[in-house]
């Protein structure tokens, strides 16, 4: 998912469309797939405006499987978007899967993308998970708030991973707004389909803020070391 237009990132060019450690941001994502699985098809949905850019970078990847497809207007549509391009073009069948990654997340391990695959083969729908290290309140509408036990809660990443008839009945399911829904997940879940947790990583941060990509060039440098 590349669609995204980035603003707080503090720059006029998308965030995914920088570049980091001598790759766009989005190329660190693709590469890390093929890395893990060289057969899969890898979709980038992106705003029309940078369809071309995104396709000549795509064009290095040699014989992998590829397509490009324009966005929506917000992340749940141009998801939609990006599964009907696989319903369409590619097929599915019972046993596929469809990982949805943020571009945003440049730095998602392959050993990370094979447990989402391997979660999904086994309880349909996953997605990487981290406990919550803060301490969280929850404000009310009068502007107090009220501690809440932090053992209860995960922070959830991507990719997020299901078999494909799933992803797909989840969201030809709603005739309302599909913004209400905050990721995949909960769109599948609102499906009657539960979703099950597996390992995230403190490494694989959202590149938001500007501060952001001095924090993911050091974890990058760590790693080559």
């Amino acid at each position: 998912m590349a669609a995204g237009s980035g603003r707080r990132a503090g720059s006029p060019l998308p965030k995914q469309f920088h570049t980091l450690g001598g790759r766009t941001v989005f190329m660190h994502s693709v590469i890390r797939f093929l890395d893990d699985a060289p057969e899969v098809t890898v979709i980038v949905v992106c705003h029309p405006d940078f369809i071309q850019l995104v396709e000549k970078e795509m064009d290095g990847l040699g014989a992998a499987e590829w397509l490009v497809v324009p966005g929506g207007n917000s992340r749940p549509e141009s998801v939609r978007n990006g599964i009907n391009a696989i319903r369409t073009r590619l097929g599915t069948g019972k046993s596929a899967l469809i990982a949805v990654h943020d571009a945003a997340r440049p730095l998602v391990s392959a050993l990370m993308i094979r447990e989402g695959w391997h979660a999904a083969e086994e309880y349909l729908a996953a997605v990487p998970a981290l406990p919550v290290t803060d301490s969280l309140r929850q404000l009310s509408e009068d502007g107090r708030s009220e501690a809440l036990d932090r053992s209860r809660f995960v922070a959830v990443q991507t990719p997020q991973v299901f078999r494909a008839d799933i992803l797909l009945r989840a969201y030809d399911r709603p005739k309302g707004d599909l913004s209400l829904f905050t990721d995949d997940a909960s769109l599948v879940e609102a499906s009657g389909v539960p979703v099950a947790l597996y390992p995230g990583s403190p490494e694989n941060i959202k590149i938001t803020h500007p501060r952001d990509f001095a924090i993911a060039e050091a974890i990058l440098h760590e790693a080559e070391k």
